[in-house]
């Protein structure tokens, strides 16, 4: 593998270039309209992104403690997981959230597809 380092609204590398992208838990870049438009260039027709913004701790405590950082949103995960989907519908993709419960936490996943052309 090749380590590229790059901005988000501006990937060096050619249009269709990937089958899949993951980004685990970025900031907000990954919500700007021209990163997903660089996504969706560099994404092969029939692509995926996959997002994993952000995790709901469990333990209250620390819960609390990631909501006062901003490690994670004030809203609830239901509520994240909705207004997360508009960016990604809006660029043109297919999208679907998954809450993924793990021992520690609630993940919340985003499937974004680009139709096949």
């Amino acid at each position: 593998a090749r380590l590229t380092r790059g901005l988000a609204q501006r990937l060096p590398f050619p249009n269709e270039s990937f089958d899949t992208i993951v980004s685990t838990f970025p900031s907000e870049y990954i919500f700007d309209l021209r990163t997903l438009a660089e996504a969706w260039r560099c994404l092969l027709p029939g692509g995926s992104l996959i997002v994993l913004p952000v995790a709901f701790p469990k333990n209250r405590y620390l819960d609390w403690l990631y909501k006062i950082t901003g490690e994670r949103p004030a809203e609830s995960v239901e509520v994240f997981q909705k207004r997360a989907r508009k960016p990604f519908e809006d660029a043109g993709f297919s999208t679907t959230t998954r809450i993924v419960e793990l021992q520690s936490s609630q993940l919340i996943v985003i499937l974004a597809e680009k139709g096949s052309e």
